[in-house]
């Protein structure tokens, strides 16, 4: 099974963090791993792509169902399940703002740290993305993020009400 989506954006991320599009510089599919959840025992498959756009850091793999615990991720996105892409990476400048990384896996998990990083599209056998379905790609991680822009929001609040003081 093939997948998609962001595993980076600069959208602020659970944690309070944000990664800039520039942190990566640049990156090569070989030397990046590609887990389930940032467990290095489960090998989730091989990554076919990894490139920066204006978005932020896009990723392409192919799942190996024959792992343990592939297949029932596999099955799940093919029932709708939502996936999500979170990277693991050395920080190398920044905390809150992180603005160079050096990036050594990424991982497909249940729940990413960035509500912007869902796997956006899975391509079966026999199934090719063509331009005009990058619409709907965009358009899902659109709606997405606008799910989860008011909590963002929200948190964002707190923070500036709470550090505010201690400056």
């Amino acid at each position: 099974m093939r997948i998609a989506g962001y595993a980076s954006t600069p959208h602020v991320d659970k944690r309070w963090r944000s990664v800039s599009n520039d942190a990566f510089g640049a990156v090569e599919t070989e030397d990046v791993r590609l887990y389930l959840d940032h467990d290095e025992t489960r090998i989730a498959g091989t990554l076919t792509l990894i490139e920066r756009r204006e978005r932020g850091l896009w990723a392409e793999a192919v799942l190996a169902e024959g792992q343990p615990g592939v297949a029932r991720v596999a099955s799940d996105i093919r029932a709708g399940k939502q996936y999500g892409f979170s990277i693991g990476a050395k920080r190398l400048l920044g905390w809150r703002l992180i603005s160079r990384v050096a990036l050594f896996e990424i991982s497909v998990t249940e729940h990413p740290a960035n509500p912007e990083c869902l796997i956006t599209w899975v391509d079966r056998p026999a199934v090719k993305l063509w331009p005009k379905d990058l619409a709907d790609v965009y358009a899902e991680q659109d709606a997405a993020a606008e799910l989860h822009k008011h909590e963002i929001e929200d948190k964002l609040k707190w923070l500036t009400a709470n550090v505010s003081g201690l400056i």
